[in-house]
């Protein structure tokens, strides 16, 4: 009997790449470790990602950086 899969293997096999975000604003001394995910979003490609990091960013001017990261990973891609 075929196991069912999780959401992260699904999206795997859909070629969807699962991303959290996290955000530093100016002023703050945390390392990256210790700031929270934001929120989790599927998407489809490098470049959406740091479109929704830009757009964070020119939303909220109190943002220094924006971090995302594919889940699961601790290597994170920074925008600023």
């Amino acid at each position: 009997m075929l196991d069912t899969p999780s959401y992260l293997e699904i999206m795997r096999t859909l070629e969807i790449d699962h991303v959290q975000f996290r955000v530093k604003e100016f002023g703050e001394y945390k390392k990256w470790e210790e700031i929270d995910s934001i929120f989790f979003t599927p998407v489809d490609s490098k470049e959406t990602a740091v479109a929704i990091c830009k757009k964070f960013m020119e939303k909220y001017p109190t943002i220094k950086e924006v971090r995302w990261n594919y889940a699961g990973s601790v290597n994170g891609n920074y925008v600023s």
